[in-house]
This record gives C-alpha cells, sequence and structure tokens, in this order.
C-alpha cells in the first residue's frame, strides 16, 4: 500500500478549491485505488480508518490524500499495523504518482481537467519503513553512477511487479518504464522452460546508460536493477553495485526469515 500526500494550491482570489469529486471518497480502479476529498467538512475518520484497514495486505492499493489528514493517516496505519510508518519522496517519484493518477483519470473529465491544469501537488509518499528502502535511498543520494535502483517480483501471478525502488533526484528515469522489460524476460524464461536460478548477473550497456539485472534471494526469488543514465562509468558503477550487494542481499534473506 502507498499513500501519496497531495496539496491544493490557492485560486486567484486566495480561496482553497475543493478536488471535484463526488463526496469524501472517489474510487478510481477499485476500492483500493482512489482519492480522499479535502473538504474538510466531511472528513469521515471511521471512513478513512475502514478503507486503509480492507486494503492493507493490497500490494497495489494506493490512495491520494489531502495533506491536512497526513498526521491522521499516519495514526491510523500504525494502529493498524503497529509498526512505524514514514513520508519522503524524491521529485521523480513525485511526477510518477502524478503520471500515475493522470493515466487513470483518461475520461473523467472535471477531475481530469483540475489535475491537468495543475491545481494539486504531490509532497509526500508515505509508505511503511523499510530498511531495504533506506538502504536504496542512501545508494541513489551519494555519488555512486547510480541513478536507480529496484527489485522486482519474479512470480506470474505478481499484480505489482516492482517492489522497492528509489531514483536519484534530478534524473530522467522513471521506473514504470521498466516494466515492459521484466515482464517480456519473465514470458521468455517461461517460454525456453530455462530455470531462472541458473541466471545470477547480466549487464545491458547503451549509449547513454548502463543497467545491471541480478537474481537474488532463494524462497522468494526478486530481480535486482541498478541503473545508470547520466555518466556512463562502468569501473565505478561496478564498484558500488560490488559494494552494495551483499547488504541488500543480506537484508533480503533477513525479511525472507521473518
Amino acid at each position: 500500500m502507498k499513500i501519496v500526500i497531495y496539496e491544493i494550491k490557492k485560486d486567484k482570489d486566495g480561496k482553497m478549491p475543493i478536488v471535484p469529486i463526488n463526496g469524501f471518497f472517489e474510487s478510481l480502479t477499485s476500492p483500493c485505488n482512489g482519492i480522499f476529498s479535502n473538504d474538510s467538512k466531511i472528513i469521515d475518520e471511521k471512513r478513512l480508518e475502514s478503507s486503509l484497514k480492507e486494503c492493507l495486505n493490497e500490494e497495489t492499493a494506493i490512495f491520494y490524500v489531502p495533506s491536512d489528514m497526513k498526521t491522521l493517516i499516519k495514526k491510523l496505519l500504525e494502529r493498524l499495523t503497529g509498526k512505524e510508518w514514514g513520508d519522503k519522496s524524491t521529485p521523480p517519484e513525485r511526477e510518477q504518482s502524478k503520471k500515475q493518477l493522470q493515466n487513470q483519470l483518461i475520461g473523467w473529465n472535471e477531475l481530469s481537467t483540475f489535475i491537468d491544469d495543475d491545481n494539486l501537488d504531490f509532497i509526500e509518499i508515505v509508505e511503511e519503513k523499510n530498511v531495504i528502502k533506506e538502504l536504496f535511498d542512501e545508494i541513489t543520494s551519494k555519488d555512486t553512477k547510480i541513478d536507480a535502483v529496484f527489485l522486482a517480483r519474479t512470480e506470474r501471478n505478481a499484480r505489482q511487479p516492482i517492489w522497492l525502488s528509489s531514483v536519484r533526484d534530478g534524473t530522467i528515469v522513471n521506473i514504470d518504464d521498466y516494466r515492459p522489460q521484466i515482464q517480456a524476460f519473465l514470458e521468455y524464461v517461461n517460454r525456453a522452460q530455462t530455470a531462472i536460478t541458473g541466471f545470477k548477473t547480466d549487464f545491458m550497456e547503451f549509449e547513454n546508460g548502463l543497467t545491471s539485472i541480478t537474481r537474488l534471494g532463494e524462497r522468494r526469488i526478486v530481480l535486482l536493477f541498478f541503473v545508470n543514465v547520466t555518466d556512463v562509468d562502468f569501473a565505478t558503477f561496478d564498484y558500488y553495485r560490488s559494494e552494495y550487494l551483499p547488504k541488500i542481499e543480506k537484508l533480503l534473506l533477513e525479511e525472507e526469515k521473518g
């Protein structure tokens, strides 16, 4: 589950517009994918908690929530899960969240126009704290020549193949662009009846970038991607890839063992 926090920009008269949806919550593609109103007069804490509880175990669940409700939603999530939830995101992640919402709103004239007219800013993403994600953020914040790092699931029934990710601030990496490649790779493996366990690491070098793919995990196999799109420096890229790889593998094994 992911919570995207949004803010509404004031209009030319200094007033705060209300998101044009019906009532407190508008479902977009499912009950676990929707936007909550920024109208403080109709906040329904019980409805909010019910929606969160229903969708906690849904990998693809995503809710768009106004900034005024951020403290409340973190309190509810921590009460429901018994775990700490943090808020952090980079501009690429915020832009990705905006594009995801716009793609779902094709044909939704009023709400789509409201967002396309730049009335709404995405400011933070609230997610359950994860030590692997924190390590990913460290990798993309240092001078490692690694502009993005992410994990992809390999299960055939995975509805959300990209699991954890981090993108360097200021880069043009869009993690969603890798979904077709991940799917094509897995389909090739299945068609060829090749054991995915026979694959360990591969590098793909492009004119303006470099990507490595590594298989990790024991019971649950995942693919780890390191991506460079700004400065092709294989030696530095591979040095940091090799330095962080054992740390990531150790954290994954610890998570598998619970």
